[in-house]
C-alpha cells in the first residue's frame, strides 16, 4: 500500500502473474535500494525501492507464441474490493478460469475435512495420514474428506545450472544429442508419481475403513 487519492486514502497495487498462450509469468525480487525522498513531498525520509523481475517460461517446446499477456496491474483503495475486480477482469480476459463468484459450491464443503500440511507440512506419509484420520475418529470427529497438502509449487525460473550441468554431462558421455533439463525432470517426476500411485491406491483403501 502506498499514499494517495484526494482523502489521503492508501492505494494498493495488485501485481498479479498470468498463465497465458502456454507460458507462465513469476514475479521475482531482485534487489531493495534506498531512495532519498522527492523535496516536494512532506516526508524527507529514505524508502526502499523494490525492483521486480518479470520471468516467462513454458518447460517445453510446444508452446511456438512469439507474446503472451505476463502481467496484471491493478490499483485501489479497497484491498478486498481490488482482488475480486481484477480477478474477474483477468477472468474475462483470458478466458481460461471462473472466479469463485461464479462457481457452484460441492456438496463436499458442508462436511468436515482434514489437511495435513499443519500436520506433517512437506513431509507428507502414508502411515502419519492413516495416523491422523485414525486419530480424528477416535476423537469422535470423523474426517469426510483429506486434502494431501506437502507444499507450493515451485515458481522459480529453471535455474541455468540445470542446462550447464546437462551440457557437461552430455559432452562427457558418448550421447551426441543435448538433454533437455525440463524433459530430464518430467521423467524423474513420472516415475515418482508411478511410484507413487500404487502408495496412494493402498492408502485410499486403508482410509475408507478407518473413516467407515
Amino acid at each position: 500500500g502506498g499514499e494517495g487519492g484526494d482523502d489521503d486514502e492508501p492505494l494498493y497495487a495488485l501485481i498479479l502473474p498470468l498463465v497465458d498462450a502456454g507460458y507462465r509469468a513469476s514475479l521475482h525480487q531482485e534487489e531493495v535500494t534506498k531512495k532519498r525522498s522527492s523535496k516536494k513531498q512532506e516526508n524527507n525520509d529514505d524508502h526502499e525501492e523494490l525492483i521486480l523481475t518479470c520471468h516467462s517460461e513454458s518447460g517445453g517446446s510446444s508452446a511456438q507464441q512469439q507474446s503472451m499477456q505476463a502481467l496484471f496491474v491493478g490499483i485501489g483503495t479497497d484491498p478486498f474490493k481490488l482482488l475480486s475486480d481484477s480477478f474477474a477482469t483477468v477472468s474475462r480476459q483470458l478466458n481460461t478460469f471462473q472466479t469463485f463468484s461464479k462457481k457452484a459450491l460441492p456438496d463436499s464443503v458442508n462436511d468436515f475435512g482434514w489437511c495435513t500440511w499443519d500436520a506433517f507440512y512437506s513431509a507428507v506419509t502414508p502411515q502419519g495420514i492413516l495416523d491422523g484420520v485414525q486419530s480424528l475418529k477416535d476423537a469422535g470427529v470423523p474426517v469426510k474428506n483429506v486434502i494431501l497438502d506437502d507444499g507450493w509449487q515451485d515458481v522459480s525460473p529453471r535455474p541455468p545450472s540445470w542446462e550447464e550441468k546437462e551440457m557437461s554431462n552430455t559432452n562427457n558421455s558418448n550421447n551426441s544429442q543435448p538433454i533437455n533439463p525440463i524433459t530430464t525432470l518430467r521423467s524423474k517426476l513420472n516415475s515418482s508419481f508411478q511410484k507413487l500411485s500404487t502408495q496412494i491406491a493402498s492408502l485410499l483403501f486403508q482410509m475408507i475403513s478407518v473413516v467407515v
